[in-house]
């Protein structure tokens, strides 16, 4: 994304209303969330998913199993200040995230109207606006989520895709 590109499309996310803006960002937290989840329990959904399913056992069993994993708020945390604290890591995890599978936000279309007229790509956006919202996404973390909860439903969701 050249300057003129980024310059432009932060005056029009300045003046989004509010709805479109939540809208945007709530999209990018959900994907950025779900791939952070993938990175921290995907190995091991990974590694029980298939010789449970073949044992018999259902979803809720492997999930189960899953959540039994000894990744706690300390290591979610340690994790996420480790991925996003420093720019470069930042970065980095933007790249690894736009690739991901894990991550597809469904921006407001008169978002990706104007990125479309300004010729940006969906993904170099997504990945600036990582790097730029990194502390609100450890914020979001540490202040808003509850994080046993969260590992709990986010655990349930990814093996209830896994496949």
């Amino acid at each position: 994304m050249t300057e003129l590109q980024a310059n432009k499309i932060s005056e029009f996310i300045d003046n989004l209303q509010d709805q479109t803006a939540d809208k945007m960002f709530e999209e990018l937290i959900a994907g950025m969330s779900l791939y952070f989840a993938v990175v921290l329990f995907g190995e091991e959904i990974e590694k029980n998913y298939e010789p449970l399913k073949l044992d018999g056992k259902s979803l809720e069993e492997i999930a189960r199993v899953v959540k039994e994993t000894e990744i706690g708020e300390e290591e979610v945390y340690a994790a996420l200040m480790g991925s996003l604290q420093e720019e470069s890591d930042a970065e980095l995890f933007a790249e690894d995230c736009v690739q991901s599978i894990a991550f597809s936000p469904e921006f407001p279309e008169e978002v990706l109207a104007k990125l479309n007229e300004l010729e940006i790509d969906q993904n170099d956006f997504a990945m600036n606006l990582i790097v730029t919202l990194k502390d609100e996404f450890i914020d979001f973390f540490v202040n808003d989520l509850d994080i046993e909860e969260w590992k709990n439903d986010i655990i349930d969701a990814l093996v209830a895709s896994w496949d």
